[in-house]
Formats: structure tokens, sequence, C-alpha cells
């Protein structure tokens, strides 16, 4: 079952859904959960995976939340996302951290800014989550 790293969460009907916001007074909830999900919710599914979606009203749900998951990599904070292939792409912007981690450096579209960066499997021994920051939010 997939799992964002960051992104945005409310509850509705007591449970907690990934969400986003249509431009009427509709928002989407979906899950790859499907414990999480009854007959009203429509599947959608591709080669890799199935998710499950519902529109509802905004009145429907509960607090909305944006959240990041936490992670350091032999002992320094990094950030992370999947990839298509199921493994973490790491990065940073700190040189200090790249050295210490041995990133690749690429330069990026501000003048002399450098983003570095690994691809990782998600079971790597060095990996550790430590946990999330989740923010109230309002639309």
């Amino acid at each position: 079952m997939k799992e964002l790293l960051s992104g945005r969460l409310t509850t509705y009907k007591g449970i907690e859904y990934y969400y986003w916001k249509d431009n009427d007074d509709n928002i989407d909830i979906y899950t790859w959960d499907k414990n999480k999900v009854d007959k009203t919710f429509t599947q959608i599914s591709d080669e890799d995976e199935t998710m499950y979606e519902k529109r509802v009203q905004l009145s429907e749900i509960g607090d909305i939340y944006e959240f990041n998951k936490l992670f350091t990599y032999k002992g320094s904070d990094i950030n992370i996302n999947t990839t298509k292939q199921g493994q973490y792409f790491i990065f940073t912007y700190d040189s200090e951290i790249a050295t210490k981690l041995g990133l690749k450096g690429e330069p990026i579209d501000r003048p002399g800014v450098m983003w570095y960066h690994a691809i990782i499997d998600k079971d790597d021994k060095d990996l550790e989550y430590v946990g999330e920051d989740r923010r109230k939010i309002s639309l």
C-alpha cells in the first residue's frame, strides 16, 4: 500500500484520508488502503497500484493538515521523496551534509545554488524515520 511522505490530510467520518481541493466547495479524499473505503468510493487503478477516491462536501470533513515525514540519513537531516521504482530519492541544499553523505551535486535555477542528491533503497540501514511535522491549515 502506498503512503505519502508529504501532503495534506483530513478526516472524514472519523477516518484519516489524503485530500486535494477542487475549485468549488467539494474536495476529493483518497487513500490506497482498501480497508478505509466502502462502495461509495471510486476505484482508480493503474499498472502499479490501486487508489480509492471520493468527492465530499467541505462541511463533511474535519481539520486540514499539511504534513511532512522527517528522516535522517547517516545521522544528517535530509529531504526525501519516493521514486516510481519504490526507492527513495534523498536530497539537501547543504554542501557540508552532501559532502558527509557523498551526494552528487547539480546547480539549480538560482545562481550559485546547488542541490545534492542520491537514490537509496527504502530499507537502507542508514535511513531513520524521526517523526512527522504536521501543521493545521485553513483553506
